[in-house]
């Protein structure tokens, strides 16, 4: 993700948990005369736990069906497919669009295992 992105998810990020923007970055489209850039943004909580909870952000590749980590990016520009909730097991996370699929995340359980979410479908 490129700095004035990442620096829009940190604007954007600094808002309270549940604050939900539709948003398209415009970086340097109008020089490369292209369109902006959609972001996605992504927001959930775990119920029930105690501390930070490692998690992935999955969409279902529409080709394979198989489910792929999305690179996703946080509040202090942190970028990559692992991250950890916030202590209460909030997350929210901004991501390029990269087309209609389903979506969902992923729990690490104690014993190393990754727990799916419900699938949810962005069209």
């Amino acid at each position: 993700m490129d700095a004035l992105t990442c620096a829009l998810a940190a604007l954007l990020l600094a808002g309270a948990p549940g604050h939900q923007l539709p948003i398209a970055v415009q970086d340097d489209a109008l020089l490369l005369n292209r369109s902006p850039a959609p972001v996605q943004q992504y927001l959930g909580q775990m119920r029930g736990t105690h501390g930070p909870q490692l998690v992935h952000v999955e969409r279902r590749d529409p080709g394979t069906s198989a489910w792929v980590p999305v690179s996703v990016t946080g509040q202090g520009c942190d970028q990559g497919t692992e991250f950890s909730t916030e202590s209460a097991g909030a997350f929210m996370r901004l991501a390029p669009y990269n087309g209609n699929a389903p979506y969902r995340m992923t729990v690490r359980q104690p014993e190393g295992s990754w727990a799916p979410s419900v699938e949810v479908p962005v069209t």
